[in-house]
């Protein structure tokens, strides 16, 4: 209640109590004129207009503020109603409000349009109160009323800001929001936002919920913006309202929107980016006012290609102040070759009157380096193109990921091919092995055997065929097997000698000689002997493949590769591996062990033989480097810490041919028959009592009743394999179980099957009689 209305209802009070007491006939009539006085004193100075009127709404009183107001005497106001001051509509309205005043509800207040007397309209402001005497009598009306005609012009004008804001995102061809950051709640959306996802303010938050996807994306989303101060090209998928679910990039920055944290936020729909149109038709002014606020670099061209507007995400955009590009055309800014792309693409525009995307890769400003552009045109009202306006995206973020995604998929490629290489090696080792245990073991047995010097030496020569025959395998099953390193004193000039071994053929083929230069005693090296075998099995390959790539040369007589062994006495071993190819360039040479990086064409290599070389020597305490062979060609050259205390080579220990005492009763569980065969023979040549059995079923028959000092089981066999035969025993002859040696050519997956703790009861193929003995010999002492 205002101080003047305080003071009104006070004298209505004070009249009241005198009127009574005039009727009672005790003050005079002067008492109450003398507080009237008063109290009219105190509201002619007020700024309020104040007036009261009979109940048939003639003036009874009007303060000086209101007298100015309607510009005529007091005189004149005096007595003359109230509603000739109002049009026929306000008239009705006014009496229709006050005919409803009661003494429980006395008052009204409402906002009435008049005008001046120089005819200036006006806005005001009334409370109008209905006054009653002790019985509850009308006796007229009191009205306090102010002018509210600048209030009245302020709130027009914030109205029609609003709607001129909301007017120029309306016109954007893109979905834009503010919403809270903190829940699920739209505070604005333009017409597209509205149209296209069913955003509104004030709509249920379920409806902004499900416009992701993934939930979990508008939380990253903010979570971004925190973190980053914006966002910009955001990828993640939306739900239309019609239920379609489209891929679209988000741009986004934090405001304060009334009063609270919100973020303001584009849509792009990139699912179907030619169905994109934009149409900028807001005056210079709107559309410099969005642009200051919009996520995304924003320019305006005049159809000379000079640059009308930017605004400021274009300085990060071009990497210069907006000062220096408006007014200017792109040659005036940029490079040749940039300013030629951009004028190229702004003729698209042009040439099709059609929106024009565009990827653009620009290397050399540090942000925006990977960038969308949307070009379109603006036409006047009759349709002539007058500007060209752009937006541009950042999506720099996008193609890291995407180029990271395809290095990983390389990596994995080549993974998936060493996988499937060690299982083609497994299978064929398998198959190889079996024969090879034939052929080896009855050479052996034929060695031993032989007394002619001439045959056994043709036998001799047969056992070393095949021999090498089985340390191939071997060695392509090192490769392939996946296992633990295991660090040991290690001849590096018998792994190079393995190496050599395996790639014979191929380097045979090619035509290129291979020169070995060994120390006569170098010392050994702690290392994993399968690692560094392939270490120098990638360096001889790439070799190959250098001389094998490179052009004729006059000058070279033959395609060769050096290897080569030192001990130069500072702690470790050098080997050297050279060729006559051509070489690596000096340049190349810091980067050729980075993972990923080749010279060699599509399809021909990965980029990670040697950076996976750098990695396994780096891990052996050793270094690997590459130079330029004297003569033309490349070095690589290997060091390698040798061990502390110098270890005498092992040389090949002599075959004996004595065969090992004890006998006892054996069980041979083989599908190979020669297999079974020969290592019958072998067994029985020792006066073992050797039975057989053609599988696991068959075996498990045979044990369930009999027992042996020793059994030979293969892995890999029909109907019941060698470690379900194993599991079996456990169950019904667990006694049995450690005098089980498990055979095998498939060791690949002999190791992945065979439980951990009987690894030690292993025998790979092809078998060697002697070893064959020796196992079973120890076994036999075991049990007895």
């Amino acid at each position: 209640m205002s101080v003047v209305e305080s003071a009104l209802r006070r004298w209505h009070r004070v009249s009241a109590a005198i009127g009574a007491r005039l009727a009672n006939g005790k003050p005079t009539r002067r008492a109450l004129e003398e507080s009237e006085a008063r109290f009219r004193a105190i509201v002619d100075d007020q700024t309020e207009f104040i007036s009261r009127c009979s109940p048939g709404y003639l003036f009874t009183f009007v303060n000086r503020a209101y007298a100015q107001q309607l510009g005529r005497g007091r005189g004149e106001i005096i007595g003359s109603s109230v509603l000739d001051l109002m049009t026929a509509e306000q008239r009705i309205r006014f009496v229709d409000q006050l005919s409803k005043l009661t003494p429980s509800c006395p008052t009204v207040s409402y906002e009435m349009s008049s005008t001046t007397p120089d005819g200036r309209p006006i806005w005001e402001e009334w409370t109008d109160r209905a006054l009653y005497d002790g019985t509850g009598r009308l006796i007229g009306y009191q009205s306090v009323g102010r002018d509210i005609t600048a209030t009245k012009a302020v709130e027009a004008t914030l109205t029609e800001s609003a709607e001129e804001l909301a007017l120029i995102a309306d016109c954007m061809p893109v979905a834009m929001a503010i919403t809270r950051a903190d829940r699920w709640e739209v505070l604005f959306s333009n017409i597209a936002a509205r149209e296209t996802f069913g955003l509104y303010p004030g709509c249920p938050e379920g409806q902004l919920l499900s416009t992701y996807v993934d939930p979990a994306d508008r939380a990253r989303l903010v979570e971004r913006v925190d973190r980053e101060g914006g966002v910009q090209g955001f990828e993640l998928s939306l739900r239309r309202i019609d239920g379609v679910i489209v891929r679209a990039l988000i741009s986004a920055r934090p405001i304060q929107f009334r009063g609270s944290p919100a973020l303001v936020a584009a849509v792009t729909d990139i699912t179907d980016r030619q169905e994109i149109e934009q149409a900028l038709r807001t005056s210079e002014a709107r559309l410099n006012a969005f642009m200051r606020h919009a996520p995304a670099g924003m320019y305006l061209k005049d159809l000379e290609g000079r640059y009308v507007m930017a605004n400021p995400e274009m300085e990060k955009v071009q990497n210069r102040p907006v000062s220096e590009i408006i007014g200017r055309t792109p040659e005036d800014v940029f490079p040749v070759t940039l300013a030629a792309r951009i004028r190229r693409h702004d003729g698209e525009v042009l040439a099709t009157g059609a929106t024009v995307f565009s990827e653009e890769h620009v290397p050399d400003l540090p942000s925006y380096v990977w960038r969308m552009v949307v070009r379109f045109p603006i036409r006047d009202e009759t349709g002539r193109f007058t500007h060209i306006g752009g937006f541009i995206f950042d999506m720099s973020d996008q193609k890291r990921v995407e180029a990271e995604a395809s290095r990983q998929r390389a990596v994995t490629y080549q993974r998936e091919k060493l996988a499937a290489l060690g299982s083609l090696l497994a299978g064929v080792a398998h198959e190889l092995n079996n024969p090879l245990s034939v052929v080896l073991g009855r050479a052996i047995m034929l060695e031993e055997s032989c007394g002619d010097p001439e045959t056994r030496d043709s036998l001799r020569r047969l056992r070393t065929a095949a021999e090498r025959c089985a340390r191939i395998v071997r060695s392509f099953l090192s490769l392939a097997r996946q296992k633990a390193p295991e660090v040991k004193p290690v001849d590096v000039r018998r792994v190079l000698d393995g190496s050599v071994e395996m790639l014979a053929n191929g380097l045979r083929s090619a035509g290129i000689e291979v020169t070995r230069e060994d120390a006569p005693d170098p010392p050994r090296v702690m290392a994993d002997e399968d690692e560094l075998h392939q270490v120098f099995m990638n360096l001889i390959v790439n070799a190959q493949q250098a001389i094998e790539m490179a052009p004729p040369r006059s000058d070279v007589a033959a395609r060769r590769v050096w290897l080569t062994t030192s001990a130069p006495g500072d702690g470790f071993v050098r080997i050297e591996v050279a060729d006559n190819g051509p070489g690596v360039p000096e340049a190349l040479r810091d980067l050729i062990f980075n993972p990923f990086f080749t010279t060699k064409p599509i399809g021909a290599g990965t980029g990670l033989g040697l950076s996976y070389c750098h990695g396994i020597v780096s891990s052996h305490g050793g270094s690997i480097g590459v130079g330029a062979r004297s003569g033309g060609g490349a070095l690589f050259t290997v060091t390698l810490p040798a061990c502390a205390a110098k270890a005498d080579i092992e040389a090949p220990a002599a075959r004996a041919f004595d065969p090992f005492g004890g006998s006892g009763a054996v069980l041979i569980v083989d599908d190979e028959p020669e297999v079974v065969t020969m290592l019958t023979e072998v067994l029985a040549g020792d006066g073992h009592e050797v039975s057989t059995a053609e599988d696991g079923v068959a075996a498990l028959e045979i044990l369930r009743e009999g027992s042996f000092d020793a059994i030979l089981c293969d892995i890999r066999m029909p109907r019941l394999d060698g470690v379900g035969l194993l599991r079996e025993l456990e169950a019904c002859r667990p006694e049995l179980v450690p005098r089980v040696l498990m055979m095998t050519g498939d060791v690949l997956r002999a190791a992945a099957a065979l439980p951990v703790d009987r690894a030690a009861q292993l025998l790979e193929k092809p078998v060697d009689p002697a070893e064959v003995r020796r196992r079973v010999a120890e076994l036999i002492r075991q049990t007895r």
